[in-house]
């Protein structure tokens, strides 16, 4: 049968460079052809290639030739250039005894080698692979690339940081990158905090149970709001007027009986980063932002995010205060300054609170009509 030429072969557009280009110059130069072959080779071979050539020494060639069968390189085939000998084994011989006499070890990675595709990886991302198939304390996490159609670069990394329990097709057809895996797990530990009673188990049947259109942004938001505990610590209270609310459903409630959209900031009550209270003498929520160490006052919200009278923020302020709780100093010694702020057009609309800009204006409108 004669050979198809040159122009009916298909080629892959594959970038070539850096170390790759410069093993299969050096290849090529001494066993004529191999470039053309990697360029029109089959994607297993292309990435049987790119595996052995990733192992492949500048300074030392001979070792990698003794891999390849070495007792071949320096008998029967009579190769006396060690780059010519490996360029022919990794051309000719089957990828299968190629990556057997690399590493004898390796549990399934052929498989993998062909659910690569064709581009190339670096050569650190070959060590990685193979360390994941020769890696006893790798070979849960290896067994899952045997349900993948196709394993896409980012594949690897991210199976090396997801959690044990949760490697499985479910987070795997979601997850898109290192950093993502990373937020996953983050994510489980938090779920796990504010629903201590939770398990593995269960989030990992919740998972698999998700329609395909279910991403792990909506999964994640669904349990948190499920959050039966906030973990921040709360300051200490006088129960008998100001309630904290502790979990997502006394945060719902509260959010059902003040007709606001409070149920909308679970996540981050969640998250540590906010504590909800609802002052009892006179109905109201005080948001309170969690710091390093403590809290601070934010506002006060009436029924339908109403404005609160300022005599009862007042009040609230003197008793969170005096329960530790920071203060801004526009709240409280600044206090007196605060229409000078708006007067000289300095007034800070993300910090100054229309509603506490005042003095005892009313008292002394009394006192000047007491006195006419």
């Amino acid at each position: 049968m004669t050979p198809p030429s040159l122009g009916t072969l298909p080629i892959q557009p594959t970038p070539l460079a850096g170390w790759l280009l410069n093993h299969l110059v050096a290849c090529d130069a001494a066993y004529p052809g191999t470039l053309r072959r990697f360029l029109t080779a089959s994607p297993l071979r292309r990435q049987c290639m790119c595996l052995g050539l990733s192992e492949l020494e500048n300074d030392a060639p001979s070792k990698l030739a003794m891999r390849l069968n070495g007792d071949h390189y320096r008998g029967s085939l009579g190769h006396a250039d060690p780059v010519e000998y490996i360029a022919h084994v990794l051309l000719n011989l089957r990828v299968r005894d190629v990556i057997r006499m690399l590493h004898p070890n390796a549990i399934g990675l052929v498989g993998t080698l062909g659910k690569l595709g064709a581009g190339p990886l670096s050569r650190m991302e070959y060590r990685t692979l193979v360390a994941l198939h020769t890696e006893p304390r790798h070979r849960e996490r290896v067994a899952v690339l045997r349900y993948l159609p196709q394993i896409a670069r980012q594949a690897i990394p991210i199976i090396l940081a997801l959690p044990a329990p949760y490697l499985g097709l479910p987070a795997l057809q979601r997850i898109r990158s290192v950093e993502q895996a990373t937020d996953f797990e983050r994510s489980i530990e938090l779920i796990k905090l504010v629903i201590p009673d939770t398990s593995d188990d269960e989030l990992v049947a919740s998972l698999e149970a998700l329609q395909p259109s279910t991403s792990i942004r909506d999964w994640t938001r669904r349990w948190i709001s499920k959050a039966t505990r906030f973990w921040q610590p709360t300051p200490t209270l006088d129960p008998n007027e100001m309630t904290v609310l502790r979990n997502a459903a006394a945060v719902r409630d509260a959010a059902r009986r003040f007709g606001n959209c409070l149920e909308t900031k679970i996540p981050q009550c969640a998250l540590g980063r906010i504590v909800y209270v609802e002052y009892l003498p006179k109905s109201c929520i005080i948001e309170l932002e969690c710091l390093a160490s403590g809290w601070i006052f934010e506002g006060a919200y009436g029924p339908q995010n109403t404005a609160v009278d300022p005599e009862t923020i007042k009040q609230i302020i003197q008793k969170l205060h005096a329960a530790g709780v920071q203060i801004r100093a526009h709240h409280m010694q600044a206090g007196r300054y605060n229409r000078v702020a708006r007067l000289a057009g300095a007034l800070d609309l993300f910090r100054d609170d229309l509603d506490l800009i005042h003095d005892d204006l009313d008292d002394l409108a009394q006192e000047f009509a007491d006195a006419a």
